[in-house]
């Protein structure tokens, strides 16, 4: 029996073997496609999700070197991405999204806004994100992603 796929598991051993054919070849019949198949899929999903795990590090770790080398207080466990750096005895404050728009890093400020970080936080000039960006000329794709 054969069905057309772009998976085969051939079974030896008393286990499926992947291998990469067009067609599924089985000595026990549909059950075993069906569990070859299924396998496949979880498999597959685990995959995926290490590597969405592993972005998610990735990205974190990102995180905390900018808010350490513009000198916000944070840890691993709290970002404390809406907390604000204090500057000249306390009159002046900013945040890690205003800072990276200043800075123009755009995929932070993207990065900022998926671990949190509050666009509606104004500084004190008195400026949300919205305001910081038009001052920069931001580029559409990362308006389109705050708005």
């Amino acid at each position: 029996m054969a069905l057309t796929s772009s998976l085969v598991f051939q079974k030896t051993a008393g286990r499926f073997k992947l291998e990469a054919e067009d067609e599924f070849r089985s000595c026990f019949g549909e059950v075993a496609v069906v569990a070859a198949r299924e396998a496949a899929k979880r498999h597959r999903d685990s995959r995926l999700r290490r590597l969405e795990r592993s972005q998610l590090v990735d990205s974190k770790a990102d995180v905390l070197d900018f808010l350490k080398k513009h000198g916000f207080n944070c840890c691993r466990e709290d970002l404390r991405l809406n907390m604000p750096k204090k500057h000249a005895f306390g009159f002046r404050r900013t945040y890690p999204l205003h800072q990276a728009v200043q800075n123009q890093d755009w995929p932070m400020v993207k990065l900022l806004l998926q671990f949190g970080a509050d666009p509606t936080c104004k500084d004190s000039k008195g400026r949300d994100l919205g305001t910081c960006m038009a001052e920069m000329r931001a580029p559409d794709w990362i308006r389109a992603v705050v708005l």
